[in-house]
This record gives C-alpha cells, structure tokens and sequence, in this order.
C-alpha cells in the first residue's frame, strides 16, 4: 500500500499545504473498533502479533507505467515502525528505509535523500495487513471509525478508516489528513479485501489521487495469513503489482539495517 507507492513516487518531492485545524476530538467508533479487532483475529493476529519479531519478503514488482518491467523486490520489517524495501533495477538498487515514521531513500549511486514525515508518518509493514496500520486500533490516540459497507470484487466489505495523531512529527490535522487509510474488511473472511488513501500532488493540497490496492492469495505462513498478491491502482488505473515469492518471520534482522544516516 502507502510503502509501496512511495518506492515508485518518492523520486518526485512534493509538500503539502495542509491549513491549520483547531484541536480535535479523538474519534473511537465502537463499531469500528471491533471490525478491527476480528479482521486482526482472522489475519492471525493475537499471539502472531506476541510472537513476531522480524520478517523478510521477496517477490517481484510489475510496473504498469514502466512498459510492465518486473523488478526484484526484498522487504524487510522489524516490529512494526521498521519497514525497509530493497527494489533490483538494472542501474542498480535502490533501498527506502523508514523506522519510526522518518524515512530516506538510499539511491544505488549512494546518495541519500531525506523524505518528508508526512510521506512516512503512516508507513508500517503495510504488505503485510496484520502488522500494518490496522494492528494499531487499540492505541486510544488513533482514530478509528466506521465508514460503511462496500462492495470489493464481487464480496461484501466492511470499511473503518484509521488515523495517526501527531506525535512529534507533524501537527495533528497534517498527521490526520496524511495518514488516514481506510481499510476495507471481507465480511465473510475478516481478511483486508482492499485499502484506499489520497496521494496529494506537489504544492497543492487540493490535488490528490486516490489510491487502492487490492489483496488476495492470501496464504497461512507460520499463522499468519499473507496476501501474496497485492495490486495497486491510481484514479482507477491500473499502476503496480507486487507477487510476493516467499515470506518468512523471525529471521534474526539487524537493526543497522534500518539506520537513517547517511
């Protein structure tokens, strides 16, 4: 979801405008609230969530804008705020690292650019869904409300939307309009059919567009269920696809690997 997207865009700065808002109330929707708690349940959340430390992921990424190259792609997480995304290109790799809700992209050429929180405040092992955003509903700091129904290939959804409070990185309603996902939950399954968020353009808030991507294949690695498919589209168009080829946890990561220094 976010994480991916910002592998493909984030070569392309942009700043968000966003207008000051007064102090606002924490929404916690009861509703919403358990959809969460039985979509992580049905994901395998609970004692996976206990148990896990690390995970690595490796697949390949189709690129639609990019006469549909597949890339190499390695993801790599440690708990849920360290999420770091290896993508092979002929040039070389380039490597996104975001711990915490700060991030840098480390060019294949060396060079490192610092990304702006409101890009990474949000970004968690978002292809995994049990350890993504959604793992944070019981934080009474985020917000979590009730959307409404859905329809997502052809299956009746749930929809709740999560939002981020500030925290030290941005003001609350930049930290609230940045990151809130909605995130779209199988009513027969309780697995995460779909999630959508607004991309806003450079320099101007007004502009945005609107992002899914899709989940499915999901498959039982060490109980937790893992969409092995995850395509993404940008106002209805098709942009990326990600097939994941294996996935494993608690494989004794470093933490150097998510160091943002230059």
């Amino acid at each position: 979801m976010r994480f991916l997207r910002l592998c493909l865009f984030v070569l392309v700065g942009f700043c968000l405008a966003f207008p000051a808002a007064a102090q606002q109330t924490v929404e916690r929707d009861p509703v919403a609230l358990a959809i969460a708690q039985q979509a992580l349940a049905a994901m395998g959340g609970g004692q996976s969530l206990l148990s896990y430390q690390d995970s690595e992921a490796r697949g390949t990424l189709t690129i639609a804008v990019a006469a549909s190259r597949n890339w190499p792609i390695v993801l790599k997480s440690k708990g849920t705020k360290k999420v770091r995304v290896e993508l092979s290109k002929p040039n070389g790799t380039n490597t996104l690292i975001v711990n915490g809700g700060r991030g840098v992209l480390k060019h294949a050429d060396r060079t490192t650019r610092r990304l702006q929180p409101y890009t990474t405040i949000s970004q968690r092992v978002s292809h995994i869904p049990v350890f993504s955003l959604l793992a944070e509903y019981w934080d009474s700091n985020v917000e979590v409300t009730y959307v409404g129904q859905a329809v997502v290939s052809g299956r009746p959804a749930e929809v709740v939307a999560l939002s981020l409070p500030s925290g030290d990185l941005l003001p609350a309603s930049l930290a609230r309009a940045a990151s809130r996902t909605l995130f779209f939950i199988d009513k027969l399954s309780g697995l995460v059919a779909k999630v959508e968020y607004d991309h806003y353009a450079e320099n101007d808030s007004n502009a945005k567009q609107k992002v899914e991507t899709f989940f499915s294949d999901y498959r039982n690695v060490n109980g937790v269920l893992v969409p092995f498919r995850q395509i993404t589209h940008t106002d209805g168009r098709l942009e990326s696809e990600l097939v994941l080829s294996s996935v494993a946890f608690n494989v004794g990561i470093s933490d150097s690997e998510f160091a943002l220094s230059e």
